[in-house]
């Protein structure tokens, strides 16, 4: 996946739905001052970017569920600087524990993040870990 928004897709018929994170759109920095309400509202405005990441995975292994623990970075400006979670190595399975750690889904969803916007901080560069839990309907 290269950024920006993918195109969704479609489980096949008969296959669970997957839901929406327990955890909504991008563009210039959103008004309003930095606070860790704000960044959750971002990523919730941005989860309809982020579903697609799961949704992909889960048609290939139903088993996936359980929570990515994103460690964001951004920048005094707003912009994401880094966007990293734990991931599995080859062979191993997609879920350690309650974590998520499919490679494919936690590479997309770093993908997404890196490309979210947040108010300017005016502190410098923050660091925070925003959990996101998918499961199935």
């Amino acid at each position: 996946m290269t950024g920006g928004a993918s195109a969704p897709t479609t489980p096949p018929a008969g296959a669970p739905r997957p839901r929406r994170p327990s955890s909504p759109p991008v563009g210039p920095p959103p008004p309003g001052p930095f606070s860790s309400a704000r960044v959750q509202e971002i990523v919730r405005s941005n989860f309809d970017r982020l579903s697609p990441c799961y949704a992909r995975a889960v048609t290939r292994d139903p088993s996936l569920r359980g929570t990515i623990r994103v460690r964001l970075a951004i920048g005094a400006d707003g912009r994401v600087i880094g966007a990293t979670a734990d991931r599995a190595r080859p062979g191993e399975p997609g879920v350690r524990g309650d974590a998520l750690v499919d490679p494919e889904v936690v590479g997309c969803v770093e993908e997404e993040f890196s490309t979210f916007r947040f108010p300017e901080t005016g502190r410098g560069m923050v660091t925070t870990v925003y959990p996101l839990t998918f499961s199935l309907e």
